[in-house]
């Protein structure tokens, strides 16, 4: 039975046209960086700009496992590619993060 099972996998260029269909900057990068990374969508809503280390390529992700007490941090690459659209798109563009205590907001913390 479990023969029969099959994953579907988006292809790069697959990916990669997704993005371009992308209605804004924002989203293309979200949808960037969730599919150069591999990080959760709860994940990308907790980084903040201090979290991404453009010179050693990686960013920080804030994990709560098991709990608010059994937080675990991990550091993710990312490759210049990506980073390079990061910078070019966050000046000057509000996005969609999570903000404590009042679920979905606009920070420009990218």
């Amino acid at each position: 039975m479990l023969k029969d099972l099959h994953r579907f996998y988006l292809t790069m260029p697959e990916i990669d046209y997704l993005i371009g269909l992308a209605s804004s900057p924002r989203d293309k990068m979200v949808l960037r960086i969730l599919s150069r990374t591999g990080i959760r969508v709860t994940e990308l809503l907790n980084i903040e700009l201090e979290d991404i280390d453009f010179h050693q390529g990686a960013i920080l992700i804030h994990a709560e496992k098991g709990g608010p007490y059994k937080s675990k941090h991990r550091l993710v690459p990312v490759n210049a590619e990506t980073l390079h659209f990061i910078r070019l798109v966050s000046p000057g563009l509000a996005y969609c993060m999570r903000s404590p205590g009042s679920g979905w907001t606009s920070l420009s913390r990218l």
